[in-house]
Order: structure tokens, then sequence, then C-alpha cells
């Protein structure tokens, strides 16, 4: 930004009309650049995302379970292993109650690709 600092030094050292002139320009200049700056930013970013969209479109069935089950805040301390053939999903692992099983399983089969779940998850034994 040494534009600003220019039009800073120049402002405290006292202006006259020509000089009000040149800074106005200088103002305008750095105006434009800026809006030039903002609108590739905002291009640039919008096609990561579409990039990230189409990625996401591309993986694996077990690799989109997996982030689904990881993503899950009700799943965040449950370790879950995904293996995928074809349309058919496994998920093994471990989880901290049937509330969490529940909602592995839910994800799971809702998932796009996913026909079939196999269920090998444990849950702790309560003890009598």
């Amino acid at each position: 930004m040494p534009g600003l600092a220019l039009l800073a030094a120049a402002c405290a050292s006292g202006c006259g009309g020509e000089d009000r002139e040149h800074l106005a320009g200088v103002g305008r200049k750095l105006a434009e650049r800026l809006q030039a700056v903002r609108a590739e930013t905002s291009g640039k970013l919008a096609r990561g995302w579409q990039a990230a969209r189409a990625d996401g479109e591309e993986l694996s069935l077990d690799l989109r379970v997996s982030v689904r089950l990881r993503y899950e805040r009700e799943l965040a301390d449950a370790a879950i292993e995904v293996t995928a053939d074809g349309a058919e999903v496994e998920l093994r692992g471990r989880v901290r109650n049937a509330g969490q099983h529940r909602r592995a399983l839910e994800l799971a089969e809702a998932t796009a690709g996913v026909d079939k779940v196999n269920d090998a998850l444990e849950e702790p034994r309560e003890d009598p």
C-alpha cells in the first residue's frame, strides 16, 4: 500500500490545487487496482470451489462415506473404517453407543452410490 503512504504524506505536508488533482488521480488509480485485484481473487475462489465440487463427485465411494462420517459432529470420537466393493460398503470399528452406531449406518446408507451397508461396528458391552 505505498500509494496510501504517499497520499498520507502529501496531505500532512499541505496540498495546493494541482496537488489535489494529482492525489485524486492517484486515488482513482489505486481504487481501480484494488477493484481489479478483488475481481481476480473472487474469480480464483469461484474456480477453486467448482474444482473442489468436481473432485468431490469423482471421489471413491469409500472415501465419500468416510468424509461424511468424519464431519458428523455426533461421530467425532468414533473410530470407523470404511471399505467398499462396488456399491457395497462395510463399516468397521468402534462407536461409543447405540446412537452413534445408528447415525453411522444412516449416513452410510444415505450416501449417493451406496446400495448396501455391511455393519461390522462394535459398541461397548454393558457389564451385568
